[in-house]
This record gives C-alpha cells, structure tokens and sequence, in this order.
C-alpha cells in the first residue's frame, strides 16, 4: 500500500505532462524562439572555436538552422493539428519534435561542410546533440510554454467571472425589477384578452341578453385557463436570459498577474541535474573516451545537484517579486554550470573543450524554464482558487435571483388561486341569482375583477416572521402527524435581512412536512433550520414512505433546483432524509 500511495502522484503528474506535450503549442514559434540562445550558442561557442571559420558563417549556419527547426515546426502543427486544433496529440507531437530536431542537426554539419569548414560532415555526431541536447530542452520549453497558457486562459475565465459578477451586483434591483414586470407580462398577456372577452359578455347581459353564455364562459376560465395557468406559472423555469449575466470579453491577451514567488521552491536541483546530464552527452561522447565521459557527466551532475541544493535550502521560503525571483535564478544556475566547468578543469578532470560558454547559456535557459513553470504553477494554484471563489458568489446571486423569479411566480399563482378565482366566483354567483343585472351589479363585478388584476403590478405584502411560518406548518399538521421544528439563533438573524429568503425557507419547509404526510404517510418529522456563513441550512427529517417531493411529479425538485444553491434527498434507517442549503 506504501509503494502504491507514493507512486500513484507520480503516475498523475507524469501522465499529465505527456499529455501537457500533446498541445499545438508545443510546436508554436514561440518555443523555436526560446530555444534560439541556446540553438545559436552551440554553432557559434563550440562548432567556431573546433572547426575555425568567420563569426558571419558560423552565424549564418546557426540561423539556417534555426529557420529549418521553425519550419518543420510550423509544417508538424499544422498538419497534426489541422482536425482538432485544441486536441493533444503527444506521440505525433514528439515524433515531430524529434524529427525537427535531427533536421536542424543535418542542416549545420551540411552547411558546415559545405562551407568546406570541416572535412567531415560529423552526422552522427549532429544527430545524437539533436535527440539529447536539443530536444530534451525543447521539451522543458514546450510543458513551460502549456503551463503559461493554461495559466492565461484560467486568468480569463477568472477576468469574465468576476466581470459577471460585478455586473450581475450593480443590476441586482434592475434584474429583479425585470423579473417581476416579466411575471407581471406574461399574465397580463394571457389574462388581458379574456377579461376583454368577459367584458363583451357583461356589455350583453346588461343589454338584456342570457346571462347563461357569461356564466358559462367564467366558469371556463376558471376551469380552463385560470387553473392550469397558475400550475403553469410555479412549474415552469423562465427568465433564462435574466438569471444569465456575461461579462464583456477580455480585450486582448490577459495578464499573468504573476505577483510574488517563493524563491526556494523555484530552485529543482534534480531536475537540472538531470537536464544538464542530458545536454552534456553529445559534446562528451564527441571528444572523451568511454570512462571520461561518465565522470564529466557525473561530476557536472552532482554538482548541480549539491549547489543548487545547498542554494535552495539557504533561501528557504524566501518570497520575492517573480521578475526578481526569475533573474536571480536564472543568474545562480547559469553560474553553478559554468563554475563546475571551471572546478573540474582546475581539478585535471576530464572535460571536452570550448563548453565554458554554452554551460552558462544552458545554465541561464534551465533557470529561467524552471522558476517561470514554478511561478506560473504558483499563481495558477491562487487563480484557481480566486476563481473557485468568484464562481460560487456568482452562484449565489443568480440562486438569489432564482429565488425571486421563484416567489414571483409563486405570489402571482397565489393571486390567481385567491383573488382572481375568488372575484371570478363570485361573479358567477351573482349573475346566477340576478339573470337580469343592473348596471351597480355589472360596475361590482367589473371593479372586483379590475381590483384583482391590479394586485399582479402591487408591491407583494412583507411575509410573516419566518418563526411563525414555522409555528403556523406545525399547527397546520398537529392533528395528522408529530412536528417539532427548530430554528437557530444565527439562522433567524441571517433570514431577517432577507424577505425573500425567509419566503423561501417557510416555501420549502412547508411543502416538505406536507409532502411527507400526505404522501409519505409519516407520523413524525423533525424540522430543524440552521446557518453556514451565508447559507440557511434545512433538514427535515421524516419516518414515513420515500417519495417524490412535492405533490405533483418533479414540482419539488424543479422547486428545489431553483431555489437551492445544492440540495439532496436520501433514505435513512428511520425514513427520508431531505437537506438544502439557500443562499440568503
């Protein structure tokens, strides 16, 4: 189980970066160009000072060479790439890297020799620095240049987020404002022309006509129109466009934010150590026997590994600004290269000839590569959790406004079943005792209808005290069934500065206890209504039959859904467990 546990992350992050190699950017121009210092350095610090010739040649070489890598580049991505440009595609990505690796090696020793500035165009030789030195470090360039990337689109996703959010914060009122008058529209539009009809009608009785067709057509709407439409208005999700709040687009690239660095965790002794192993192997195997070349390969190795061991240890947990962090690392790695170089030359110990200058260009690229993907690695942990935080505040104001849009609706169907149904019936009544009306009894019906439309515009009436819309639940089913409720101190305080919410917490409350008796037969639940931070926690817990909450199929959970930032129902030992948290 040990050998498992510790190898498991290892597994991850390995499968990570293979598939990190896999991107398009991996064989962008952006990773030819930071491998030019290094791509320049060989030609012009090792191949000059072995073969002779003019700093222009050995120039001209270095850049043909160069040009050569960005073309096979740009050839390999847009020919891997061309179906599925966001895709990875690691193996063909690192056979390309291979192949334009060995390309820029035949392009120099061709040049080379055709410059007649060698007497042997050292292929082998150019091929096996392609394959150790050059694509080893192109491949560190590659995961630092995904790992940069990465970073950019989490900073975006981060910058539209909270872009949301302030939007979402300033249009508050206006969206709920919104909400409601769409409420108010939609049964305007629906319940505008039949009152129109209606009218018409009462016009004919009151012209002596039958009252039978008025009665009958008010008994159709209420049956017809007015029933289904106010089930209608509760069960359905609306205002999609309103809950939804997009920040603008990011104008061009988003900045790294980059901050500060720790700087000893910037410092990767093994890794270096490895990589410099790596990009030794050509140059040693070219002029060193077979045992100098193992000690030059192990010394250089080992004394990466114990100065910039011994440096990131004496620097600890240092934070420093990422720019400052950056150069001091690049600086010390490009030293601790070139000075092992000098120790082992001092020494008498085997080194191959003209490698002082590249050791400190490879040194610098090796620090610069692995403080850039720590700091970036760094901020991507804190941008990661900005965003996690901007995500879920933005989740809960849109459940805010879910809320609303919720008891909106519920208010304007509570007005249908009341105050419409009620003048509807009324009308009804007394045109069945009066079959010839007056014009008082057509102006009483009218006025009681116009006054029940008007309520759908009115400012909703402030609700009851959460406690006793808890107290008045328990009252309602004391004769069926045992409930005991519960409600906390900071929960009470939390729910007083929201109406709304304390709406929506009686709502819930109330459709639970009953949705447990009527249909779960329960003969006790337990209420019990709790805060966390800005949530209000409900469990109602019951010892009846599990079933669906709500009295028709899938009402509670659409309920739930739009009301609840998260909610879950679960069977227990006793009965049904419900639990739901509401932003308030």
């Amino acid at each position: 189980m040990g050998v498992r546990a510790t190898t498991l992350p290892t597994i991850t992050l390995l499968r990570g970066l293979w598939e990190s190699l896999g991107y398009a950017s991996s064989l962008s121009q952006q990773v030819a160009l930071w491998f030019l210092p290094l791509g320049v350095a060989g030609p012009l610090f090792l191949d000059r000072a072995r073969l002779g010739g003019s700093l222009i040649e050995w120039i001209v070489i270095a850049l043909d060479a160069q040009v050569s890598l960005m073309v096979a580049f740009e050839i390999a991505r847009r020919v891997i790439h061309r179906k599925d440009p966001e895709g990875s595609r690691p193996y063909a990505t690192l056979v390309a890297i291979v192949i334009a690796c060995l390309l820029r090696g035949a392009v120099i020793a061709l040049l080379a020799d055709n410059a007649e500035l060698s007497s042997s165009i050292e292929l082998a030789y150019r091929l096996v620095g392609g394959v150790t030195t050059v694509a080893s470090m192109i491949i560190v360039i590659c995961l630092v240049i995904r790992e940069r990337d990465v970073h950019r689109e989490l900073v975006a996703a981060l910058d539209s987020r909270l872009a949301s959010l302030a939007i979402l914060s300033i249009s508050m009122q206006g969206r709920l404002a919104e909400i409601n008058r769409g409420i108010g529209e939609r049964v305007a539009a629906k319940m505008g022309p039949l009152v129109e009809h209606l009218d018409r009608t009462l016009d004919e009785a009151l012209s002596g006509a039958d009252v039978t067709a008025s009665v009958e057509y008010i008994g159709h709407v209420i049956d017809d129109v007015l029933r289904p439409f106010s089930h209608e208005l509760v069960n359905d999700r609306q205002d999609p466009d309103l809950l939804v709040a997009d920040g603008p687009p990011v104008a061009g690239r988003p900045k790294a934010r980059l901050g500060s660095m720790q700087l000893g965790g910037a410092i990767f002794p093994k890794i270096c150590a490895a990589m410099v192993i790596l990009v030794a192997v050509a140059p040693a195997a070219r002029e060193l026997s077979a045992l100098g070349c193992v000690v030059f390969l192990l010394g250089m190795g080992l004394w990466v590994l114990v100065i910039l061991g011994c440096l990131r240890r004496l620097v600890g947990g240092m934070r420093v600004p990422v720019s400052v962090g950056i150069v001091v690392i690049t600086v010390a790695t490009a030293v601790t290269l070139s000075s092992g170089v000098v120790i082992m030359m001092s020494a008498n110990l085997p080194v191959p000839k003209y490698v002082l200058i590249p050791a400190g260009i490879v040194g610098a690229l090796l620090g610069s590569l692995t403080s850039t993907s720590h700091a970036l690695r760094e901020r991507r942990r804190v941008t990661e959790a900005h965003l996690l935080s901007a995500v879920e505040e933005l989740e809960l104001s849109v459940s805010k406004l879910r809320q609303e849009a919720w008891i909106g609706r519920r208010r304007a169907s509570y007005i249908l079943h009341g105050a419409m149904q009620s003048s509807l019936y009324a009308a009804i009544l007394r045109l069945s005792s009066n079959p010839r009306p007056d014009e008082a009894l057509i102006a009483d019906i009218r006025r009681d209808i116009s006054a029940a439309m008007a309520k759908f515009s009115q400012a909703a009436e402030p609700p009851a005290a959460l406690r006793d819309g808890l107290a008045e639940t328990a009252d309602l089913w004391s004769d069926a069934c045992d409930v005991r409720w519960s409600l906390s101190i900071d929960a009470e305080c939390l729910v007083r500065t929201s109406s709304t919410g304390a709406e929506c917490v009686a709502e819930i409350v109330r459709e639970g206890v009953g949705n447990a008796v009527r249909h779960g037969g329960a003969a006790s639940v337990a209420v019990a209504v709790d805060s966390k931070v800005d949530r209000v926690v409900i469990v109602i817990e019951d010892n009846g039959r599990g079933s669906e909450f709500g009295g028709q199929l899938g009402l509670g959970s659409r309920m739930l859904d739009e009301m609840c930032v998260s909610w879950k129902r679960e069977s227990t030992d006793q009965g049904t467990r419900l639990t739901a948290e509401l932003a308030v």
